[in-house]
């Protein structure tokens, strides 16, 4: 995607993933390829941890661990999908392109390319999903105020040597705000 403000991200992430959705929801009503459509994002709230699963007993890591190899399989098979139906094309794309096949086998040229295409939306879902967790986290950080830090208010020169009263000292506050007042301008 082209480079965009960081504030923005988020909404084109958001539109591109909708677009994508649209067009696997073409190819399932027009029953072109096998597959299941991806589940609809998490709201923000739920991407969050929460108490009861952060020490969720065995149960629950059990189903993680279920889930996440049932994801990783199904990876597989749709890059194995995608590697046949990529070998299938790059035979037949000559044989089109020379006006010398039949409408049966131009019509199956076509619809593998859409297949083709079915397995890189699936794909590039997963990768939005993905980005989305990602910049729904970095947002809250962003919310995250300096004042809600607890930091100790003075460092004074007396913590230090006897001999170093003269050392110039400054409240741990303004340091913070200058040093992550900079980090916050860098990511906005």
């Amino acid at each position: 995607m082209k480079q965009v403000n960081l504030s923005k991200r988020l909404e084109h992430v958001q539109s591109a993933r909708a677009h994508f959705m649209d067009f696997l929801k073409l190819c399932k009503n027009y029953q072109i390829g096998k597959f299941h459509l991806p589940p609809t994002p998490e709201s923000p709230n739920e991407s969050e941890p929460t108490e009861s699963t952060s020490g969720a007993g065995p149960a629950v890591r059990q189903s993680s661990l279920v889930a996440m190899a049932s994801s990783r399989q199904a990876k597989i098979e749709r890059y194995k999908q995608k590697k046949e139906v990529e070998n299938r094309l790059a035979s037949m794309k000559a044989f089109v392109e020379s006006d010398q096949a039949e409408d049966e086998q131009i019509r199956e040229f076509y619809v593998l390319q859409i297949q083709k295409w079915i397995t890189t939306s699936l794909e590039e879902i997963e990768s939005i999903d993905q980005e989305m967790v990602i910049l729904r986290g970095r947002n809250a950080l962003k919310q995250v105020s300096l004042a809600q830090l607890q930091l100790p208010h003075v460092l004074s020169a007396s913590c230090f040597h006897p001999g170093w009263e003269c050392l110039r000292h400054r409240e741990v506050t303004s340091h913070a705000e200058a040093h992550l007042g900079s980090l916050w301008r860098s990511m906005g």
